[in-house]
């Protein structure tokens, strides 16, 4: 699913590059975190990431020799990117602040379209789903009506399209993250993180961890908040 792809690597691409001013990967994570989450927390005023990207700055200007003491690689991949997807996991579970306002961005991946335009058009597409025989034509349909019950908040109707789907592109990874998107949405943690597996299994991309992490601490808080 190209499209929904593009989507959700808007958002890890954002997450990845405010912290791009960190360099190493050995470092203290859990001190760096929780020095850049008094920070975060401070600003009042900003979009996540240019908040962290200020904090980071700082951080890395008071630690500077250490950071660059403890410089590496790590099995061929960057040490900045590997510390910054270290940093932003640990922020999401520890960072009250933080995680909030990266699950607004998770949330607002498919922003509510509650038109009666919105409507009519899954209707037609449904429409053209039943009648079309070209298969690269009805994936393309398929996708496009996915996405249109997620901003309609038709999560039952966006997963059974998404079943559609695995049958007609079973190695599509980004399947699986719309359907984690509508479980999360739907408060089925358990099966939302069961779905991000299985992306981080077809695609191979580790970014997709930070998915898994902001569903398992939502998961927990759920659980907290629940008693249980």
């Amino acid at each position: 699913m190209r499209r929904i792809n593009l989507i959700y690597l808007s958002i890890l691409g954002l997450l990845l590059t405010i912290t791009q001013s960190c360099k190493e990967q050995k470092f203290d994570i859990e001190h760096a975190s929780s020095n850049i989450c008094t920070c975060y927390n401070a600003i009042e005023i900003g979009s996540l990431d240019l908040k962290v990207g200020e904090c980071l700055e700082k951080y890395e200007a008071e630690h500077r020799k250490d950071i660059q003491k403890f410089f590496t690689q790590d099995s061929g991949r960057n040490a900045i990117y590997h510390f910054s997807l270290t940093t932003i996991e640990h922020m999401l579970k520890s960072c009250d602040g933080f995680f909030h306002e990266a699950e607004a961005l998770y949330i607002n991946l498919y922003p509510v379209d509650s038109s009666q335009e919105n409507f009519q058009r899954i209707d037609h597409l449904a429409f053209q789903i039943n009648t079309m025989d070209n298969v690269d034509s009805l994936v393309q349909i398929v996708e496009e009506r996915i996405e249109r019950n997620l901003r309609a908040r038709n999560f039952h109707e966006a997963l059974a399209g998404i079943e559609r789907m695995h049958v007609l592109n079973p190695e599509d990874y980004g399947t699986y993250l719309a359907a984690a998107y509508a479980q999360y949405s739907m408060g089925e943690f358990k099966l939302a993180r069961l779905s991000v597996e299985k992306a981080l299994e077809l695609s191979q991309n580790p970014d997709l961890e930070l998915f898994k992490v902001l569903i398992e601490h939502r998961h927990r808080e759920a659980l907290l908040t629940m008693d249980i």
